[in-house]
């Protein structure tokens, strides 16, 4: 990324990656907005859990879904993943 940054004269240094980070873009804010809501009704909540379940290599189907999950769960991935999942849905 930083070399790319200079190629095209930006500064190396001002560079932020935000992964996670999915921007919807329009020609304006109400265009944006309705392109949004139209990408949220395509994806199926199935989907988005068990993506997640595979990151977090927890099968998260398991727990109900209307509830936070567990805070003391054995996880096999990254445990640091599982506990910013837990925190957001807490939140």
């Amino acid at each position: 990324m930083h070399a790319r940054a200079v190629r095209f004269g930006r500064d190396p240094d001002t560079i932020k990656v935000l992964p996670g980070i999915v921007p919807v873009i329009g020609d304006t804010e109400k265009q944006a907005k309705a392109l949004h809501d139209k990408l949220h009704a395509l994806s199926h909540p199935q989907s988005g859990l068990s993506t997640l379940s595979y990151h977090l290599g927890v099968d998260l189907s398991r727990f109900p879904q209307d509830q936070v999950p567990p805070e003391n769960l054995d996880v096999p991935g990254v445990e640091g993943h599982y506990r910013e999942v837990a925190e957001l849905t807490r939140r």
